[in-house]
């Protein structure tokens, strides 16, 4: 969730660019559940050993996300999408493939279990 800092400047003037599809879901996690988990995992070491789990706090289409700058920057907050060339050529071909695996795959973290286990996971408006 804290990626989203990098585009501070771009937000703020009301625009959010990404080759994301409007309607696609992101999953995201804020550092401090990372951290949480990773907390959980030292104090249980055999409850946690071998086990596989896609952390996740938030849940949302970019759509959604830029709905969800509207209100914490108090103003609107366009979501521009941009094409997969452009994108590859300003940020690389390493970069555009992580996008793309967003969009066409994602994460599938349970949200609702990891809620379960850790009430405190990070929603986007709060983080």
């Amino acid at each position: 969730m804290e990626d989203w800092e990098e585009m501070r400047g771009d937000v703020a003037g009301g625009t959010l660019a990404q080759p994301l599809s409007p309607e696609e879901s992101l999953q995201q996690v804020s550092v401090d559940d990372v951290g949480a988990f990773a907390a959980i995992a030292f104090e249980d070491p055999d409850g946690w050993l071998g086990r596989e789990v896609d952390l996740a706090g938030d849940e949302s289409t970019m759509a959604k996300l830029a709905a969800t700058f509207d209100r914490v920057v108090g103003r609107e907050v366009q979501y521009v999408r941009v094409p997969w060339d452009e994108f590859r050529e300003a940020y690389g071909e390493d970069l555009t493939v992580m996008y793309e695996w967003f969009n066409e795959v994602g994460y599938e973290a349970n949200i609702a279990a990891l809620q379960t286990g850790y009430p405190g996971l990070t929603n986007f408006e709060l983080c």
